[in-house]
């Protein structure tokens, strides 16, 4: 199974503890090392708690960390290596990329199948969010990438394409679940929309 990784920092809510999620899976079981809690399904890690990281590093994020900085990931290595624990990997992309809805067709009352266009490649999308229209540019989440809600794309078979992203996805809008959240159509599709916003 590939591994996903999706960090979670909220100080005002959870304090100072950093939750890293590697599967989309329940623990079974906690063990504590140092001030590193590691999270087991069964005898398989499935992710960290962090506690106390306010004096190595400041984590301005307050939910998911998307694209968190290299920096950070080699002070958590730095924190996991000595322990003999899987390291996190560092990456470029935040697995949300602008999409061009080519066609749609409805499938029954609340779901749709849609065809988009990421770049130079074409998916097909089943998805229930609302306003949805072609030529829009939307938000779709790859495989592998965690949502805001902790969700990892691809657990479900259903999702092997990906799924369409509104704005609680994205954990810009807590109550915004049922409307797809839209893009400007001056953006290109297959574009990281985080790296977008870093420009």
């Amino acid at each position: 199974m590939t591994r996903s990784q999706g960090l979670f920092y909220n100080l005002p809510l959870l304090g100072d503890v950093l939750r890293i999620k590697f599967f989309d899976q329940d623990s079974t079981r906690k063990e504590k090392k140092g001030k590193i809690l590691v999270l087991f399904n069964n005898d398989e890690i499935i992710g960290y708690e962090i506690y106390d990281l306010q004096h190595i590093i400041k984590i301005k994020s307050s939910g998911l960390v998307i694209l968190p900085p290299l920096a950070l990931i080699e002070v958590l290595n730095s924190l996991l290596e000595p322990l003999h624990l899987p390291l996190l990997t560092y990456s470029s992309s935040s697995g949300f990329v602008a999409a061009k809805v080519v066609s749609t067709q409805r499938i029954d009352d609340f779901i749709s199948n849609y065809t988009l266009e990421l770049g130079q490649k074409k998916v097909a999308i089943n998805s229930s969010l609302q306003g949805i229209c072609v030529n829009d540019m939307v938000v779709v989440a790859v495989e592998h990438t965690t949502l805001a809600n902790g969700h990892v794309v691809g657990d479900r078979e259903k999702e092997a394409q990906g799924v369409i992203c509104c704005a609680f996805d994205l954990g810009f809008d807590s109550e915004a679940k049922d409307t797809a959240f839209k893009l400007d159509a001056s953006i290109k599709s297959g574009e990281d929309i985080f790296q977008i916003r870093r420009k």
